[in-house]
């Protein structure tokens, strides 16, 4: 906020330009130098005269770089408080991951439950399981084509039962319905059908969270993680953390070099081209360069605001999900497990392909805070819009399927400086090629002054990392001690009981207001009671060990025999077909419960599948 209301007039008044809604034929002054519109609140609308000027740039700019290297160093020490309190409380420790280690480069012959057990039962508490990965490609192969022929079989099977139905309802019924209806019916035929022949395509691919995949969550990242994969990383954190690396690496070199580059040399090559015969000496063309180099900034000002307001937008509005359930679905949803796959998938988020498009917005506006201030209004509209909209879709619409222990955050923190170096660097450039009006270099004092605190940042950087490095990835031995701990957990269970009051209040408040029946408050209590346990705590004591004794098996040792299922009908054909499958292999199980048809011949669920286990989305 200080740099907007000082830097701003220094720029404008007794400038080069002045007409800010100018149509970029601007008069002319003594050296030739063209800026009108948003450039006379840049840098380069100093004039010569005005080289004392640059004091205040050198002041701004060290004091922007001290307020971002302590924000960061603030940052660091709650993001370490916040980690351990997490790690150390007793939801956490109670996970199996919270106590489990990867060994990998394990010699054949020990790949024996045996031969590990007496390596490691030296250590202090022994072993408690041991789970050896193995190749299963071939098993998961024959796994996904039973799923793709229980899944046409499902659909098929549908189809039949809806065409039945739809045959059993008289004519004058048929008649009696409008055009729409028939239409629709029509339509959900047709579409039924596809699936009994070829390969059908998998309605639940086209899920709200493929649907709001844009640039910054597209073909790049399905790419990086390849790329991840094919490296052998061998986690979905480490993943993740590649992931994060390298995409914001091509974001900033595509978004921000890439476009700076060409903006700047695009507003300059019109002024050496109509100046040609007066650029004979190197330091004029300096001069030109450094002149436009703030006009690059100008395509960055609309960048942030569409950004920002698309991003916000799509948050609130989840266009994903309003095509996912609106179109998508009736299009290729058939059978029962489509439609509550559909209703019940979580909208999962990555945060390896999301932390670089923040990170990137945070780079830009500090590289041009100094040299185009006014880039800094658009920076606080971008990351104020952002957090309006993702306040509360990060803590009750996304999901994050596992967990990476916190270690993107201080990446991306790491990965920002990469901002505060470039506005070093280009501030350090400009200094000295700024001139006065007699072409004396009047900022070399001020460019030495830059590029000491460009070294001083590289030192605070690498004292940061020194600092708290090693907290990222692992926990002080003392925090073990319930005696260390027991202040955090104080703290975790204040924070807890007063989130729940405040919810609690609001919810009464909420009553009070609208007039909301005890019917309705006790039909929602129920169905919130309903839901799938998503921690260990929540799982009764008698089936907790059978999970911790399977969290990390593999996928094509835990996955269950799937249940042919369709929905129950009037007609009672789905029972003729359960009892037909019967009759044909006892190997098939089918069944109907949980999904019937309605009146309309549509697919409605009210349970969960036969085979899907309650426990899936428990976070081992």
């Amino acid at each position: 906020m200080l740099v907007i209301p000082v830097l701003i007039p220094l720029n404008y008044f007794d400038g080069r330009g002045h007409q800010l809604d100018a149509d970029g034929r601007a008069a002319k002054d003594h050296d030739n130098a063209q800026v009108t519109g948003l450039d006379t609140l840049a840098w380069g609308n100093i004039r010569p005269s005005n080289a004392h000027r640059y004091w205040a740039h050198l002041v701004i700019s060290i004091l922007t770089i001290a307020w971002v290297c302590a924000l960061f160093f603030y940052e660091m020490r709650a993001y370490i408080e916040i980690r351990q309190t997490h790690l150390t409380s007793a939801d956490h420790r109670s996970k199996p991951s919270a106590a489990t280690i990867l060994v990998d480069s394990i010699p054949e012959e020990m790949c024996t439950d045996s031969e590990l057990r007496k390596l490691f039962n030296h250590f202090p508490g022994g072993v408690k399981n041991i789970w050896i990965n193995r190749d299963f490609s071939l098993l998961l192969q024959l796994i996904d084509r039973r799923d793709a022929i229980v899944q046409q079989l499902e659909v098929a099977e549908t189809t039949l039962i809806r065409n039945a139905h739809y045959a059993h309802q008289s004519r004058w019924n048929r008649g009696k319905a409008g055009d729409w209806r028939r239409l629709f019916r029509g339509n959900s035929k047709s579409t039924g059908i596809q699936g009994t022949s070829g390969k059908r395509p998998d309605p639940r691919e086209f899920s709200s969270t493929d649907c709001e995949k844009d640039n910054s969550s597209g073909l790049r990242e399905k790419i990086l993680k390849y790329l991840a994969d094919f490296k052998g990383v061998k986690t979905y954190s480490l993943r993740q953390e590649f992931v994060q690396t390298f995409y914001f690496a091509f974001l900033f070199i595509q978004v921000f070099l890439v476009v700076s580059i060409a903006s700047f040399f695009t507003a300059s090559i019109k002024e050496l081209a109509t100046n040609v015969r007066g650029v004979q000496q190197a330091s004029v063309v300096v001069n030109i360069l450094a002149r436009n180099l703030p006009k690059a900034s100008n395509y960055f000002f609309s960048y942030m605001v569409l950004q920002s307001f698309s991003t916000s937008a799509a948050t609130l509005l989840q266009v994903g999900s309003l095509i996912s359930h609106y179109i998508v679905a009736p299009m290729f949803d058939v059978s029962p497990r489509d439609k509550w796959s559909r209703k019940m998938k979580p909208h999962s988020v990555k945060w390896g392909s999301v932390f670089p498009v923040y990170t990137n917005f945070a780079c830009i506006a500090l590289i041009y805070c100094i040299i185009s201030p006014l880039i800094s209004v658009f920076a606080i509209l971008t990351f104020g819009l952002i957090w309006l909209a993702q306040r509360y879709a990060i803590l009750n619409f996304y999901r994050s399927d596992h967990d990476t222990g916190g270690v993107l955050y201080p990446r991306a923190l790491n990965q920002t400086f990469t901002g505060v170096y470039v506005m070093e660097l280009c501030l350090t450039g400009l200094f000295f090629m700024a001139k006065d009006e007699k072409a004396n270099a009047v900022c070399t004092a001020h460019a030495i002054i830059m590029a000491t605190a460009l070294v001083a940042t590289v030192l605070f950087q690498a004292f940061l990392n020194w600092r708290f490095a090693p907290l990222f990835r692992f926990l002080p031995v003392d925090l073990g001690n319930d005696e260390v701990t027991m202040t955090g957990q104080k703290k975790q269970v204040k924070d807890d009981f007063q989130l729940r009051q405040m919810v609690l209040e609001d919810v009464s408040n909420i009553d009070e207001r609208n007039e909301v029946s005890e019917d309705l408050r006790t039909n929602t209590i129920n169905k919130l009671s309903t839901e799938f346990p998503t921690t260990l705590e929540e799982v009764p004591i008698n089936r907790r060990e059978i999970l911790v004794d399977e969290a990390f098996k593999h996928y094509a040792l835990t996955v269950r025999r799937p249940i042919i299922w369709i929905p129950r009908d009037g007609l009672h054909v789905s029972k003729d077909e359960i009892d037909h499958c019967q009759q044909i292999s006892g190997s098939i199980d089918m069944c109907n419960d949980g999904a019937y048809l309605d009146d309309y011949g549509r697919v409605v669920c009210h349970d969960k599948p036969p085979d899907f286990s309650e426990f899936a989305y428990v976070k081992l």
